[in-house]
């Protein structure tokens, strides 16, 4: 419900003013504190969608560092090491 709609229906109670104007207030302060959650609620949204990013970038990083590690073989390669003519 819209403030004016609360207000128009407000004065349609029988309430004196001091009563009318706390129950504005209150929705006056509760419509910014919704408000207020709906943005809180956006910030922790996209700080979970950046820690999934960082996650899953992280996992295939290591996959990455994982396939080279497997593809690395200790010592020299046989085939790099150039052929001295001096040793024949």
């Amino acid at each position: 419900m819209q403030f004016n709609e609360f207000t128009r229906r407000l004065e349609s109670c029988h309430l004196d003013e001091e009563t009318k104007y706390l129950l504005s207030h209150f929705y006056e302060v509760q419509s910014t504190f919704s408000k207020e959650m709906d943005k809180l609620m956006n910030i922790c949204l996209n700080l979970a969608n950046t820690l999934e990013g960082v996650t899953n970038l992280h996992g295939q990083t290591l996959e990455q560092v994982r396939a080279l590690m497997e593809g690395r073989s200790n010592g020299v390669d046989v085939h790099s090491v150039r052929n001295d003519p001096e040793d024949n």
